[in-house]
């Protein structure tokens, strides 16, 4: 009766003139060439690591790369050495990349409900921001088309200004770039108010949502 038998070998090396019997039935699995660790670059391997370096051996690096020697040339030279792609290069080293970056989006805002009836003047809520950024554009949405403006404050003092505030007028939805603010920049940590104004008509809860980079 045959038997089948698989037997690991690492790093299996073949003397000048030795040779290797293996069984019928049998194989070998697992044969691959060394990994070599540096102390440092390529340059400071020893010399008893170079002599265990042949065509295909892996050598890795303190930062973090690693080698495959092409069998040929000096064993402490880059030159001799093929990089392998999968590990992350260093920044400096990757070509073309962009100088500047776009700012992320952030959106914040607050839903104003009136649980029926129509909305009310007056404060209606705060929320803390908690980076850097400046507002562009505002979104409003209402459960149908009526009136309302709503103010955006900072400190108690309103940042928008005489400038075009959050605003719906016989409409369900709509939105706007920010125009005429008195301020768009806010600072990580500010609390923001939200107050509808004049006399809001038809509208029972509406969303506002503000952009900004």
């Amino acid at each position: 009766m045959a038997i089948s038998a698989q037997i690991p070998i690492k790093n299996l090396r073949i003397p000048a003139g030795g040779s290797l019997v293996i069984e019928a039935g049998a194989s070998i699995t697992g044969v691959r060439e060394p990994t070599t660790v540096s102390s440092g670059a390529i340059s400071d391997l020893t010399s008893g690591q170079q002599a265990v370096i042949i065509e295909g051996a892996i050598v890795t690096t303190t930062d973090g790369k690693r080698w495959v020697y092409s069998g040929s040339g000096s064993k402490t030279s880059e030159a001799s050495y093929i990089q392998l792609a999968d590990v992350t290069p260093a920044w400096e080293s990757i070509p073309d990349k962009p100088t500047t970056f776009p700012p992320n989006l952030h959106t914040f805002g607050i839903t104003v409900d009136g649980a029926g009836t129509v909305l009310t003047a007056g404060s209606k809520g705060f929320v803390t921001i908690p980076y850097d950024c400046t507002i562009t554009d505002w979104f409003l949405a209402a459960d149908q088309a009526g009136n309302v403006v709503i103010d955006v404050l900072l400190g108690g003092t309103s940042i928008v200004g005489t400038g075009n505030p959050p605003t719906l007028s016989t409409a369900q939805s709509g939105n706007a770039a920010v125009s005429g603010w008195t301020s768009v920049a806010v600072t990580a940590g500010d609390i923001l108010e939200f107050a509808v104004t004049g006399t809001p008509a038809t509208i029972t809860r509406v969303n506002l949502v503000i952009k900004a980079s």
